[in-house]
């Protein structure tokens, strides 16, 4: 499903909110090696050492992923040095990142086989001991139940509520609120093979775009239940909601819209973060259900 990642590293880790996030991953056991800030070599952070470039880090290449604090304006250069070392994910929470900066960024990972994710993000659970942000932390517990979302704070909401009703969570991606971003909700479904052993996903979408229309086609090859809630049922056309990427351009961007059709593929549809917890528990329940044996009598006559 992911990357097989062994360490981490932190670009910006001497920025006061990377600091925040690096002591949630420490935390969670998430093995965090090294960071990268330029003129700042040498240094350490909550007792990580700091480096000038990912270069300098001494990272081998394909075994290890980068989260990017970095400003918009430096996103770019800062992800095409860690593409470069060879990062087999770089996730990033920048928002505000210039759209044509993303689409090259992708470009420059689609090339080298780096999975990228965001900008926009608030992060990554791969599996449990291994995050990458702040994503849903304190909340998630271990489990089979694939969260995918296009929001950070619905996010927390909806695995508190799987949580609750008892179901653990395998990954959690919050793939970015901007218009365009380096890894769709499908891309992340179409890459879970049988051997992940999944019972569950859950799609945490908004209006605007496309991304959770696109999960349709995965819902009968992955063969479990789905829940969807789709934030922004009142949200007015052509007024911006949030994320850049929030926006209602046509009909078939709504809320409604985006129910209706995932509705009609058989996915079960939430109309509040609190109900993916009971509606995803209720799918499990019947799906595992025994079937009841029934005598025919006729044919004991």
């Amino acid at each position: 499903m992911w990357p097989d990642i062994t360490s981490v590293i932190v670009q910006g880790i001497t920025g006061s909110y990377a600091r925040s996030q690096l002591s949630m991953m420490q935390a969670t056991g998430t093995p965090v090696v090294a960071g990268v800030t330029p003129g700042r070599g040498g240094s350490q952070v909550l007792g990580i050492p700091v480096f000038d470039t990912v270069a300098d880090a001494g990272m081998t290449p394909g075994t290890f992923a980068s989260i990017a604090f970095l400003p918009p304006r430096a996103v770019r250069d800062g992800v095409t040095e860690a593409i470069a070392a060879g990062a087999a994910l770089v996730v990033i929470p920048t928002e505000g990142v210039p759209v044509h900066d993303t689409l090259a960024l992708r470009h420059a990972a689609e090339v080298a086989g780096t999975r990228l994710v965001g900008p926009n993000s608030a992060g990554v659970l791969l599996r449990p001991g291994l995050l990458l942000g702040g994503v849903a932390y304190g909340y998630t517990t271990p489990g089979d139940i694939v969260v995918l979302s296009r929001s950070g704070s619905l996010s927390h909401e909806v695995v508190a509520s799987l949580t609750a009703a008892g179901l653990g969570q395998r990954t959690i991606a919050h793939v970015g609120g901007d218009p365009v971003v380096g890894t769709r909700m499908r891309q992340v479904l179409a890459s879970i093979s049988p051997r992940d052993e999944i019972r569950g996903v859950v799609i945490v979408g908004e209006i605007g775009g496309s991304l959770e229309d696109e999960c349709a086609d995965q819902m009968e090859r992955l063969g479990v239940p789905f829940v969807v809630y789709i934030a922004g049922q009142t949200a007015p056309p052509g007024k911006r909601m949030g994320h850049a990427g929030a926006l209602i351009r046509h009909g078939g961007d709504s809320a409604a819209a985006k129910c209706e059709r995932l509705a009609a593929e058989g996915a079960l549809i939430a109309s509040a973060p609190w109900e993916v917890g009971p509606l995803m528990a209720g799918a499990l329940a019947e799906r595992d259900r025994e079937p009841v044996m029934t005598l025919n009598l006729e044919e004991q006559r």
